[in-house]
């Protein structure tokens, strides 16, 4: 349980944070390990680990009745990087479960403040990451959908002069994910 003491609360959010800067490092490391011929696996796990500690530590923070937007964009990311880790680490459909968590959250959050291109870009992105996992899984309709969503949002961002060149990267992989796609 998460303390009322605003002091402690902010250590907790600072760990949560820490614990996905964790499983951070472990992606990369697992990352360099598949491209270099290694073996991923345990780094992934950690990864996972760390993420899900952080996961645990933010939904506590995001459910709190004084919860900040931000704090609740915190909730949305830990879910995301959990997800990506799952992916990553061969297990798609606990993916899927994990970012479907998420998903609703960034949504929210994202339309707490529309001029946000940050909030913006993370809701695409996770749009991008479920179309992605989608497709995969030969779920085309609903990869499609994700997709779809997904490519509106960085377009709007385009259209305002706020699409930076990762969250262009992004648009581009939709626009190359919808292509493969047909």
């Amino acid at each position: 349980m998460l303390s009322r003491d605003g002091s402690k609360v902010i250590y907790q959010h600072n760990l949560a944070v820490s614990h996905d800067n964790l499983g951070d490092l472990h992606i990369a490391k697992a990352e360099a390990l598949r491209t270099g011929h290694g073996k991923p696996d345990d780094e992934f796990e950690s990864a996972i680990g760390e993420y899900r500690k952080g996961l645990e530590l933010a939904k506590q923070l995001a459910a709190r009745e004084d919860a900040t937007a931000e704090w609740r964009h915190d909730y949305a990311v830990s879910c995301f990087k959990v997800g990506d880790a799952l992916y990553e680490a061969g297990y798609p459909a606990e993916s899927l479960t994990e970012l479907l968590v998420g998903f609703p959250v960034a949504g929210q959050v994202a339309a707490s403040d529309p001029g946000y291109a940050k909030w913006q870009a993370h809701l695409g992105l996770y749009c991008l990451e479920l179309g992605r996992i989608q497709a995969a899984m030969v779920k085309i309709d609903d990869a499609r959908s994700f997709l779809l969503q997904g490519q509106k949002i960085f377009k709007g961002l385009r259209d305002q002069g706020l699409l930076s060149r990762q969250y262009s990267a992004w648009l581009a992989r939709i626009e190359a994910i919808l292509l493969d796609l047909g």
